[in-house]
């Protein structure tokens, strides 16, 4: 587990960003005083919100977007990842927020992110990513220096201008594990004569195999290699109803390489041998 601060901006300082590649990167639940914004840049990232009890996930295409105080989970859908981690201080969020609004007359009340989001990357935010990385590579020893942070204050009034000023993509909290799982059954009945994996069909959908499997068996029921035999199972019944189908050609079409296994499950679903009858 990595274990990360609940503050990272020094006094003065209203934006930060923190460079990760640590291999197999996961932490437990925690908050910052400081929102986040994280974005990936080699492989995917997993966002689990505590209150919400769900979890969404982010590309090197997206953004997320998380609220002091917020707890909150994250880990990388692969062991050898990159992601920046970009903290920005409330007041700074604010100073945003009335900029948009119109300045000093803006309303009392101002608008501000929700407490978790994700949004596509603006074309301007690539950019200045791409020169942050430029700058990098010749500041390497100044990482601080005031071309660094200068960048890195564009690069959060952009991201916190994309929150404020655009949709949020992330669908309502009570739907996205269902719809998740919805995704990875479809695409379990679609590729069970493939042999899958457990890390495959993870990586598959940005999912850490540790979140993967506990959020498959709390929607489910049961394990993921358990309900795919059993989808497997159900399908070979079928298939040996046609009476040109062999028991060998039933188990290799649904995805079991030995008859000797896929007849032993059968027997323990159905009380009898597979046959043609």
């Amino acid at each position: 587990m990595f274990h990360t601060h609940r503050r990272h901006l020094a006094p003065q300082v209203t934006a930060k960003i923190v460079d990760s590649r640590t291999p197999s990167y996961e932490t437990e639940f925690h908050a910052h005083d400081e929102y986040m914004v994280l974005m990936p840049r080699s492989g995917g990232m997993v966002v689990r919100v505590r209150e919400e009890q769900s979890a969404f996930r982010i590309n090197a295409a997206c953004m997320a977007l998380v609220a002091p105080g917020v707890e909150h989970a994250t880990a990388a859908t692969r062991p050898q990842q990159q992601h920046l981690a970009l903290y920005v201080d409330q007041a700074f969020v604010e100073d945003c927020a009335r900029r948009i609004g119109g300045g000093k007359g803006a309303p009392s009340v101002l608008p501000a992110p929700p407490a978790c989001g994700v949004w596509r990357m603006s074309p301007s935010l690539v950019h200045m990513l791409r020169l942050r990385e430029e700058l990098a590579g010749v500041d390497a020893e100044h990482r601080d220096s005031p071309r660094m942070q200068a960048t890195e204050r564009l690069i959060a009034a952009e991201c916190v201008t994309t929150a404020l000023t655009t949709a949020n993509a992330l669908p309502a909290h009570r739907g996205r594990d269902a719809l998740l799982i919805h995704e990875i059954l479809a695409y379990l009945e679609a590729h069970m004569a493939e042999q899958l994996t457990v890390d495959d069909v993870a990586a598959q959908f940005l999912l850490s195999r540790r979140h993967f499997t506990r959020l498959f068996r709390e929607r489910t029921g049961h394990s993921m290699i358990e309900l795919l035999n059993g989808k497997r199972l159900e399908r070979a019944q079928r298939l040996l109803q046609d009476p040109q189908t062999s028991v060998m050609d039933a188990a290799l079409l649904v995805g079991f390489e030995t008859p000797s296994y896929f007849a032993r499950l059968y027997r323990l679903k159905y009380g009898h041998p597979p046959s043609r009858r």
